[in-house]
C-alpha cells in the first residue's frame, strides 16, 4: 500500500473517506481487541467464566491484535497528516503500542492454554491495552470535533469560540 504522501488529495469527502478505511479498520479491530479483553478481565474478576471460554477468548483476542498490526503496519496512522490534523507523534507510536499489546496478547494466550492465566499476565495485557488507548486518544486529540462535542474555551481556535 503506497503511503499518503504520494496520493493527491483535494476537498473531495469521498477521496478522504476511502482513503482513510485502513485507519477505520485499524481502530475497529484495536478497538475491539482492547475492549473486549477488559470486559472478558472484568468478567474473570466477578466470577463465572469457565477455563475454556478464557482461553478460547484469549486466542481470539490475540488474533484481532495481530489482525490489527498488519493494519496498522501496512498504513502507518502517521502517514494521514495530510488528509486529517492528527497529532503526528503519537500516530506514529501506535504502531509501536499496537505491537506490545499483541505480544502481552499473545503471551497471555499461551499462559492460558499451559495453566489458568496468572493475575500479572491478566494486569500487563490490561496495561498494555491502556497504553494503546492514551496513543490513539493523543493521535485523534487534534482532530475536529462534532458541533454536538463542547470544547474547552480557547481550544483548537484563536479566537476562544467554538
Amino acid at each position: 500500500m503506497p503511503l499518503l504522501d504520494s496520493i493527491p488529495v483535494t476537498s473531495c469527502h469521498e477521496c478522504v473517506a476511502m482513503l482513510t478505511l485502513p485507519l477505520a479498520l485499524f481502530l475497529l479491530l484495536a478497538e475491539t481487541a482492547v475492549g473486549g479483553f477488559a470486559t472478558v478481565a472484568y468478567l474473570r474478576l466477578t466470577g463465572g467464566l469457565t477455563h475454556g471460554f478464557l482461553k478460547f477468548i484469549a486466542v481470539t483476542y490475540a488474533i484481532l491484535g495481530g489482525l490489527a498490526f498488519l493494519v496498522v503496519l501496512a498504513a502507518p496512522p502517521g502517514s494521514y497528516h495530510r488528509l486529517l490534523s492528527i497529532n503526528q507523534a503519537a500516530a506514529q507510536a501506535l504502531l509501536f503500542l499496537q505491537g506490545v499489546l499483541v505480544v502481552a496478547l499473545i503471551a497471555h494466550a499461551v499462559l492460558s492454554w499451559r495453566r489458568d492465566g496468572s493475575t500479572l499476565s491478566w494486569a500487563l495485557t490490561l496495561s498494555a491495552s491502556v497504553l494503546l488507548v492514551a496513543g490513539i486518544a493523543a493521535a485523534l486529540w487534534p482532530c475536529p470535533r462534532p458541533s454536538w462535542v463542547r470544547r474547552p474555551p480557547g481550544c483548537c481556535s484563536g479566537t476562544g469560540t467554538s
